[in-house]
């Protein structure tokens, strides 16, 4: 027989409070996640199209591209791949495999939940393991949910953060126990939280983790006792797993950076370096733009407002001002670090990173942001746990504590109005119709709330604390509805234009390249006007909308990507200073010019065929002329160093006009091969043989097959590659698939998994677990 359904039983379940919550921001952020026309926007968008591409061709084929043969002349993905893909991609890709979804975005947004679960429920485990109870760390854990960490990381690479928690609790947790799977653990979830990521933000995550372990080595030295029991089969199988996932995750980063030059704004094109002033221009202001974050005054762009709730800010300061475990103060310390590493001129510790090996290739320290908004939140958790044990025994002392926590929040209403009146009357800047206002003005009617309720005698502490909880709640998801406000109803695309942007369909092999300017796609391109933050975007969305543009003719041609035998071609027929930002300048004075016709600028098919031809070995040197690239062509083999000068008999190569007038019929083409059959023609394969020349991008881990047998592949005019067919042959086949990689890329993603779902459950578990009063007080005690 059935139990009857009881309400109250439902209410007190244990996770009933966090299941509110997150249904909480949920409804809050129902335009990001439940609007149609709705598409992610800066980092989050490169991010968007990496996964569509990929999800495009896996769908597809069942294989992660490795090349990009829909760009600026094709490129390896590798590097691509390990910025754009986070564990959590694979089985959603997989889920939408099986199902046939074709809906791209939905199963990004699916991703980017799945990101924020981790995020949550290991949060939940740290601050669990700090907290030892299930109110402090859903107080803890509100703001976080309820502000720009979670919101405005969705348009910001949220990625940047959703591994942080977890990977502070398998810290604290080995220097509290001992035991070294703790610090496996940690080290998996370390190089878990490259994928996805830029990969010089590891540089930031070892800054953390390291400034945090030197702090807690220094705390628990008295009582740090290295676990050394008998090993077990387990342990030594975890280490072992836990080495190769390294040693994989290694290989491919190490792999994958060769694969792509980057030509980037203010970046030295050879070194890749950014000068010390561009470096510390970046942050626009360093530590004094991370004040104003801190009274919720928004930057230029949304995507790194700090604003966390007042009743969180009440409690971080009442923390400050009353906590002295050392475990705390340890967390201070690196939230006071990170807080004026803040990068910009007013950054003095800027000054000394930037000297840290590695450092000057990046101008972006993102992650400074990120950790003070994950550690203000748990330094407020640290203020609630006080304030419920200081105020257990009831009496004065609960009185004393109230009052105290009303006057900090009391001046922070005094401050912020003041901060407000300035703007206001002072600078003039205060326009009370912008977003931006409103901002402030929910700051300040935030603080008043939290003054407000904390010095209200009356209120028992159990209903302090909801109460407290319902401020959050209530101010966050005002400011979540404001900022999904601002950046959805700015679109207005129509229906075909978000069909092409969010399908993934697989690719079609296009016979010639176009400007982009001229390319049927334009009018999707041309919707992303500059505002909506597409300058990181060229390539990727070129391959995720199947474009194919001989030359990048953009506007805000600020980031592109080139295969390294592309620009050595560019250079030496347009000049030693030719570069990717002035391609369009020199395709619209001359589009005729050598360097556009030779990589098929011009309505030529990308594969061409010389049948009738002499060629004559060449000495190693340099390359030919380009009057002689003119009229031949140019092939060397990479293994041997063999070249040769292949001249057509009928005239200028690469003269056909289409695929059809050479026989030649693609009959598959993917991310990672290019299939065709070549007909009987008369006169398109000569007595001696024929060259076939792929107007794209040479790579030496391409690999060829004519007839199904072995054949070279030469890299012909320096940038592009060919291929020599002997008489008769009828089928060619490019391939760039390496069985190993593949492999690598779902190894490193269900390693990471696994450490995730590890990390996560148990904590989440004991986190809803109800405590004995006193547990706060004895951990203290036993710390000190």
């Amino acid at each position: 027989m059935l139990k009857a359904f009881d309400p109250k039983a439902l209410a007190g379940h244990p996770a009933a409070a966090p299941a509110l919550l997150i249904a909480c921001f949920f409804g809050f952020s129902t335009r990001f996640f439940l609007a149609e026309a709705y598409l992610p926007v800066h980092d989050t968008a490169d991010v968007f199209h990496v996964f569509k591409t990929t999800y495009a061709n896996f769908a597809a084929t069942g294989e992660i591209p490795e090349w990009l043969p829909h760009g600026v002349y094709g490129y390896a993905a590798h590097l691509q791949n390990l910025l754009g893909l986070s564990p959590m991609s694979y089985p959603v890709m997989a889920l939408g495999k099986l199902f046939g979804a074709g809906d791209a975005l939905v199963l990004f947004k699916t991703v980017i939940l799945l990101e924020i679960a981790v995020f949550s429920f290991g949060f939940l485990r740290l601050a669990d393991e700090l907290f030892e109870n299930r109110a402090v760390s859903l107080m803890a854990l509100a703001p976080l949910l309820m502000t720009t960490v979670v919101i405005n990381q969705i348009y910001f690479s949220f990625r940047l953060v959703y591994l942080l928690p977890l990977l502070t609790f398998f810290i604290l947790r080995f220097f509290r126990t001992g035991r070294a799977r703790h610090a496996v653990m940690a080290a998996v979830v370390f190089f878990a939280s490259v994928y996805g990521n830029l990969v010089y933000f590891t540089l930031y995550y070892a800054l953390y983790g390291g400034l945090l372990s030197g702090l807690l080595i220094y705390v628990y030295r008295k009582d740090f006792r290295l676990v050394t029991g008998r090993v077990s089969a387990a342990a030594l199988g975890l280490t072992g797993l836990a080495a190769l996932f390294i040693g994989v995750g290694v290989t491919l980063i190490l792999t994958a950076t060769d694969e792509l030059t980057f030509v980037v704004t203010d970046r030295d094109p050879v070194t890749l370096k950014v000068d010390l002033d561009n470096f510390l221009d970046y942050g626009h202001g360093g530590i004094v733009k991370m004040f104003e974050m801190l009274l919720a005054r928004p930057l230029s762009t949304f995507d790194a407002t700090f604003f966390v709730p007042a009743a969180a800010f009440v409690f971080a300061i009442y923390a400050l001002c009353r906590e002295r475990e050392p475990v705390f103060l340890a967390f201070v310390a690196v939230f006071t670090f990170f807080l004026v590493l803040a990068w910009g001129r007013y950054s003095p510790l800027a000054y000394m990173v930037y000297y840290i090996p590695g450092a000057s290739y990046f101008r972006h320290l993102g992650l400074t942001y990120a950790v003070p908004k994950v550690l203000i939140c748990l330094i407020a958790g640290f203020g609630v746990r006080h304030f419920l044990a200081a105020t257990a025994a009831g009496g004065d002392a609960y009185h004393k504590e109230r009052r105290f926590l009303a006057a900090i929040a009391w001046l922070g209403v005094f401050a912020i109005t003041v901060v407000l009146a300035a703007a206001l009357f002072v600078v003039g800047n205060l326009d009370m119709a912008a977003l931006g206002s409103g901002l402030e003005l929910l700051s300040a009617a935030g603080f008043l709330a939290a003054a407000a309720v904390a010095a209200t005698p009356a209120l028992a502490r159990k209903t302090l604390l909801g109460t407290l909880a319902a401020v959050i709640v209530v101010q966050g998801g005002i400011y979540l509805v404001l900022v999904n406000a601002l950046f959805t109803d700015g679109y207005t695309f129509e229906p075909t234009i978000k069909q092409e942007v969010v399908r993934a369909r697989p690719y079609a092999f296009e016979a010639t390249r176009l400007p982009v300017s001229a390319h049927p796609r334009y009018q999707v391109w041309n919707a992303f006007d500059p505002w909506r933050y597409f300058y990181q975007s060229h390539t990727i969305l070129y391959g995720s909308l199947g474009m194919d543009p001989c030359t990048p003719v953009i506007p805000r041609n600020l980031v592109d990507n080139y295969s390294p035998g592309v620009d050595a071609l560019a250079r030496h027929l347009l000049g030693p200073d030719a570069g990717v930002g002035k391609f369009g300048d020199y395709y619209a004075r001359d589009p005729d010019a050598l360097f556009f016709r030779l990589a098929g600028c011009r309505p030529a098919a990308k594969l061409q065929l010389i049948g009738g031809f002499e060629e004559r070995p060449l000495e190693p040197g340099p390359p030919i002329t380009p009057e002689a690239m003119a009229s031949a062509l140019m092939v060397e083999r990479p293994d041997t160093g063999e070249r040769r000068l292949v001249t057509s008999t009928a005239g200028e190569h690469l003269g056909a006009a289409s695929l059809a007038e050479q026989g030649i019929a693609v009959t598959h083409f993917s991310a990672n091969r290019l299939e065709i059959t070549v007909g009987d023609k008369a006169g398109t394969i000569g007595p001696k043989g024929a060259w076939l020349v792929y107007a794209d991008a040479f790579h030496p881990g391409w690999r060829a097959a004519v007839d199904g047998r072995p054949a070279p592949v030469w890299r012909a005019n320096l940038a592009f590659k060919a291929v020599f067919l002997p008489p008769g042959s009828k089928t060619v086949g490019f391939d760039f698939t390496h069985p190993w990689r593949q492999a690598a890329y779902w190894f490193t993603a269900l390693v990471s998994l696994a450490a995730m779902v590890l990390g996560c459950l148990p904590g989440a578990a004991k986190a809803f677990m109800p405590r004995r009063p006193g547990a706060i007080l004895r951990r203290n005690t036993k710390e000190r």
